[in-house]
Parts: C-alpha cells; structure tokens; sequence
C-alpha cells in the first residue's frame, strides 16, 4: 500500500512539475514549413499499438527536435529504464505548439 502511494504520489509530483514548467522554443523558420514556438507537458494514456517511436514520431512534427531525443526526454520524465510501455498506462510527454 505505502509503495502504491509513493509511486502515485511520485507520478503526481512529476506531472504537476513538467506542467508547471512548460518551456517556451526560440521561434524558428524553416523554410515555408513552421517550427514549433512552444512547448508543454501532458498526460497521455498509452493506446494498444502504441510504441515509444510512434508516440515521438506523432508528436515531433516539425518540432526540430529529433526523435531520439524526443524518446530520451520520454523516458527520463516517465523513469522508465527500457523502450517497455504498457497499454492504459500514463505517460508525460511534450507536445509543441506553432502560435
């Protein structure tokens, strides 16, 4: 029980602090294709299919960021050790913006 408690409090800590600090980007042009301006942070559930890579891949959309770095920055907000994710689990991940 007092595990349970730790990881859900520990799970809440984490999600209030990567919303609390959402990160603004230097607004960059590529091209005529835009680039994310800003950054933040949200729960996501993880759907059956789902993959590290997939999730990276939908979420990094001209973003310039790449998505190994997208997986990296994954795995350390969510302590994750392995590429291992579990369906209707929960995940912290960046999303980006274009205003």
């Amino acid at each position: 029980m007092n595990k349970r408690f730790f990881y859900t409090g520990s799970f809440v800590l984490l999600l209030a602090f990567a919303v609390l600090s959402a990160v603004y980007l230097t607004n960059v042009e590529a091209g005529d294709e835009r680039v994310a301006t800003q950054k933040a942070y949200i729960s996501y559930e993880i759907k059956a299919g789902d993959t590290l890579f997939s999730i990276a891949e939908e979420n990094t959309a001209n973003s310039g960021i790449s998505i190994d770095d997208y997986i990296d920055e994954v795995k350390v907000n969510n302590q994750l050790s392995s590429d291992k994710i579990i369906v209707g689990k929960k995940l912290i991940i960046a999303t980006y913006s274009y205003e």
